[in-house]
């Protein structure tokens, strides 16, 4: 990510993220390696590496020439849309096959 902005962990959010977790990841279909299911897994591990917060992403991307030089993240904003994006593979690479699940 080359811009992001960091997002408010507002209680509206973080609800809005449990509906989705448990409406996607139901505990028939998800455990981890130590067989917890996911009612017992947090929602942070939905907030990856490099940031581990919830954010928006302005720009993806290594190639400095195709960052227009006035590219700015804003300091402040009101989103009022939520996007549940299905980000498999996670890496640059794979940003071109990632999927929207839903809006909010």
């Amino acid at each position: 990510q080359s811009c992001v902005s960091i997002m408010e962990r507002s209680s509206s959010f973080m609800r809005a993220m449990q509906v989705a977790d448990e409406a996607l990841f139901s505990t028939d279909t998800l455990r981890n390696n130590n067989n917890e299911t996911s009612a017992s897994l947090s929602i942070e591990r939905h907030f990856k590496p490099p940031l581990f917060e919830p954010h928006y992403s302005f720009v993806y991307g290594n190639d400095a020439d195709r960052i227009p030089p006035s590219l700015e993240c804003p300091q402040s904003f009101v989103s009022t849309e939520m996007v549940v994006m299905w980000t498999h593979p996670s890496s640059l690479d794979g940003v071109e096959k990632w999927q929207t699940i839903g809006r909010v």
